[in-house]
């Protein structure tokens, strides 16, 4: 009889260990779920981070694009997003930018994703590429160039030809380009090739 309740106390101390180890692991697999889950949210905060501050003035004005293709009033989406127009204006002239849940919304309003948004791709209405920007007349391109300062320009124009950059001196004859160029130094060509990319995008949005 005393074997048996030793028997009997063998299997519940079994269980309790049993139970103690698959309480632990379950623990440490909610813990590593958190930990992935707060990697991900921070991932995805710096990204669009990242993309906002490359691309605040494309998506400013994309975002007044969409809207106007819609043929929403400024007072019509915030109604439509439940926010005040106040925000709406804030979007389009770059002061901030949509918070995650108003993208969202944004997204599911317009029919696109919220990195459609953030990166958009603007159509070719007038050029498809940098060296073009000549064909332009030079009031619309320095109302687009002014928008980026001297360093984002520079960049640019590091991939140009030289008949661009003189055409660029010549639009901004204050601007002493040559002096940035040699303060900015050597650039990765991925970054004057996003910096044209941008400043196409801005010339096909206006």
């Amino acid at each position: 009889m005393c074997q048996d309740k030793a028997g009997e106390g063998g299997v519940m101390a079994a269980a309790t260990d049993d139970n103690a180890v698959l309480k632990y692991a379950t623990d440490i697999c909610f813990l590593a779920l958190i930990q992935f889950f707060i990697f991900i949210v921070i991932y995805f905060i710096m990204v669009i981070r990242g993309v906002i501050f490359m691309n605040m003035n494309i998506i400013s004005k994309y975002l007044q694009f969409l809207r106007k293709s819609n043929n929403y009033t400024q007072d019509d989406l915030a109604q439509k997003l439940g926010i005040s127009r106040q925000a709406v204006s804030k979007w389009e002239t770059g002061t901030t930018i949509p918070d995650l849940e108003v993208l969202l919304k944004l997204s599911k309003l317009y029919g696109i994703t919220i990195n459609d948004i953030l990166e958009p791709k603007i159509p070719p209405h007038k050029i498809t590429n940098f060296e073009q920007i000549t064909t332009i007349s030079e009031k619309d391109l320095k109302k687009v160039l002014e928008q980026f300062g001297t360093n984002s320009l520079v960049t640019a124009l590091m991939g140009a030809s030289p008949e661009t950059n003189r055409f660029c001196e010549r639009l901004f004859p204050d601007m002493d380009l040559e002096t940035t160029r040699k303060n900015i130094g050597r650039i990765r060509l991925e970054t004057v090739e996003d910096m044209q990319n941008q400043i196409i995008s801005m010339i096909n949005l206006e």
